[in-house]
């Protein structure tokens, strides 16, 4: 599982991707990108019974930024009075 990690790290890095997280264990491990405000898991596991049908899952999210959240729009719908 170590090569099909690095193998990822590879892709994700070569299309401007950072690593966040890299956890691997002999058969299995998840990997967490980041890029633009997104962000990428990569959990995987090796099938014990056929190597070649192992398992991976992709989950994608965009993460909060840094700044302060926006303040809503004036007029809009609220619950005080007009």
């Amino acid at each position: 599982t170590d090569a099909f990690a690095q193998e990822v790290t590879q892709r994700y890095t070569s299309r401007g991707w950072s690593v966040q997280q890299r956890s691997v264990q002999p058969r299995s491990g998840s990997l967490t990108f980041r890029k633009d405000g997104r962000q990428a898991q990569v959990d995987f596991a090796l099938s014990p019974i056929e190597p070649s049908m192992s398992r991976a899952t992709v989950t994608l999210q965009r993460v909060a930024a840094s700044a302060a959240p926006a303040q809503p729009p004036k007029g809009g719908v609220g619950g005080g009075a007009a």
